[in-house]
């Protein structure tokens, strides 16, 4: 898709990534609380677009060139309705798993992001799984369900928000499926067109799905009452930061890491927020980690490495 070019820049980019990912969580979580998921989104892809917008519009005038602005219709396409699935759809759910199960288990379950592009490639394009592959999901299945099966009997004594159940955790796989499709979208618009520039790509992709989703909040009166709960200033502080962390910087440095290193690489280094998030959690809420929530992550993870690198 991009080249390969500094290696060292593209880990630096795509640990940035992971570190901006696993902060967002956090300020989502206690938003989404107080105002409920479906607003939350509405405000920060709100946020993230008009950012966004911005952006794009500095990066071109410093280019001194307006002619990369140029998305070919059917990679707009893709580009929008990986948007509609991720960012939209995938998000929403996202959050109201977050505030169901709390920012550690949640982060927990999206280890199975890489999992669900190869496997909607493999229903609908015929791509075979190899052996590594398989491992690596075995893994991540494997560690994901260690560590939830420890996690039941300490929540009467858990500091942290959210409680795990079969609820919370059917509304992550829902957002984490969406996720793995928008990603697929993303990649066949970079198919359709090789030489849309990543920022340009992130611009359109975000934009395009805060439009939609502020048309139908507006539509069905849910634009007021979004705008309406930054009257809080918890909420607007944590929105907006959950917007910068998120479908912005992060997104950002995620796409800008695969022009200087191997895909398997940033999907690897940008997907340790499981990790990551483990020691933001015991400060924030003084929560012990237990060790099989360690040994469990870090199983995952590994999965995650086994499947990107070796298939």
């Amino acid at each position: 898709m991009h080249p390969i070019g500094n290696n060292n820049l593209g880990m630096v980019l795509s640990l940035s990534a992971s570190v901006f990912w696993t902060m967002t969580p956090i300020f989502l979580a206690s938003a989404g609380r107080r105002i409920g998921a479906y607003y939350v989104n509405i405000l920060r892809l709100g946020m993230a677009g008009a950012m966004l917008v911005l952006i794009a519009a500095g990066y071109l005038i410093g280019k001194g060139s307006c002619t990369a602005v140029s998305v070919p219709a059917a990679a707009f396409l893709w580009l929008t309705l990986s948007g509609i699935a991720g960012l939209v759809l995938g998000d929403t759910l996202y959050i109201r798993a977050l505030t169901s199960l709390g920012p550690r288990r949640t982060t927990q379950m999206i280890t199975l992001a890489p999992i669900v592009p190869v496997a909607i490639a493999w229903i609908f394009i015929g791509e075979r799984l190899t052996w590594p592959i398989l491992a690596g999901i075995a893994m991540i299945i494997g560690g994901i369900t260690y560590t939830a099966a420890h996690e039941g009997d300490r929540e009467g004594t858990n500091t942290e928000p959210g409680n795990f159940s079969l609820k919370g955790i059917f509304i992550a796989i829902g957002g984490t499926l969406f996720h793995g499709s928008g990603a697929v979208m993303a990649r066949q618009a970079f198919l359709s067109a090789p030489e849309i520039d990543p920022i340009l790509a992130t611009a359109v992709r975000v934009v395009s799905s805060a439009i939609i989703l502020c048309v139908f909040a507006a539509c069905t009166g849910g634009l007021f009452k979004a705008v309406k709960q930054l009257q809080a200033p918890p909420v607007l502080l944590r929105v907006t930061m959950g917007a910068l962390s998120g479908p912005v910087i992060g997104m950002v440095f995620y796409v800008s890491a695969f022009k200087y290193a191997a895909a398997g690489i940033v999907t690897t280094l940008s997907g340790l927020s499981p990790i990551l998030i483990l020691p933001i959690i015991a400060i924030r809420y003084r929560v012990k980690i237990r060790r099989e929530a360690l040994v469990g992550t870090i199983l995952a993870i590994a999965g995650v490495a086994v499947m990107v690198l070796m298939k």
